[in-house]
């Protein structure tokens, strides 16, 4: 007589102990590349591996292995699809807050501070050099630099755009690219002069109303010495007439 107390063995599903391992291997696909694959194969061996314990008539178990492996599979491929979006949306709020910030800072006239924000790299391309020797970075050099930032036409065209001239965002033309060391974006804003002696000028003449323009701006975020947080610059920057001229190199 069989005794009662014995428990019938199952055999546990293969299929749902490899979808458990896809699942949790499907974190891989927050890198990105071939790795993308990983959660959509967890999620097919995984339902592939409920329908045959289902079909099994009792004969397999596994279920919730499966169903932990489909769950993994689902989250992180959710996760890598999000990811790359979430930082772009990250990423493009802080550099137009930033390049706001810093066209504003030329708008009222501190160049200085605007200067410190310049990409060091940037800055050495201000002051031509006759040798490819490393220049001496002392007060001369400094005034060196802030005078031909000043002579930069962008500079000038926003200084005399005055205190009061509205700067608008209007188009990112590059994305930062998540698997790049720095992050760097490329955008468009406008800049519409509202000084009163524009004002008085054109009075109500529609067609003399001041016509804003624009200035393209590459801004990099990187990473500072030490605990300090990282630092956005700027490291190239363009101006024109209308927003077109702006989307060539």
């Amino acid at each position: 007589m069989e005794d009662p107390t014995l428990t019938e063995y199952r055999r546990v599903s293969v299929l749902a102990i490899l979808a458990l391992i896809l699942g949790l291997a499907a974190s891989g696909a927050l890198i990105g590349g071939v790795l993308y694959a990983v959660p959509v194969a967890g999620l097919g061996v995984g339902l592939l591996a409920l329908a045959k314990i289902k079909s099994s008539a009792g004969n397999s178990s596994g279920r919730a292995l499966a169903q932990w492996g489909i769950f993994f599979s689902v989250l992180f491929g959710v996760a890598a699809v999000a990811h790359p979006l979430l930082y772009q949306e990250l990423i493009g709020r802080q550099s137009r807050s930033f390049g706001q910030s810093w066209l504003e800072l030329l708008t009222a006239g501190d160049a200085k501070q605007a200067l410190a924000y310049v990409d060091m790299q940037t800055k050495g391309q201000l002051v031509p050099r006759k040798t490819r020797e490393k220049p001496v970075i002392n007060d001369d050099f400094k005034a060196k630099i802030f005078q031909a930032f000043q002579q930069e036409p962008v500079v000038q065209q926003l200084q005399a755009a005055g205190k009061q001239a509205h700067v608008r965002y209007q188009q990112t033309l590059a994305k930062p690219q998540l698997a790049s060391r720095f992050a760097q974006v490329t955008q468009i804003f406008s800049i519409l002069g509202n000084d009163s002696a524009s004002v008085a000028a054109t009075g109500n003449n529609p067609a003399a109303s001041p016509r804003p323009f624009y200035v393209r701006l590459h801004l990099k975020k990187i990473r500072s010495a030490g605990t300090e947080p990282a630092l956005w610059v700027v490291s190239n920057w363009k101006t024109a007439d209308t927003p077109s001229e702006l989307l060539e190199p």
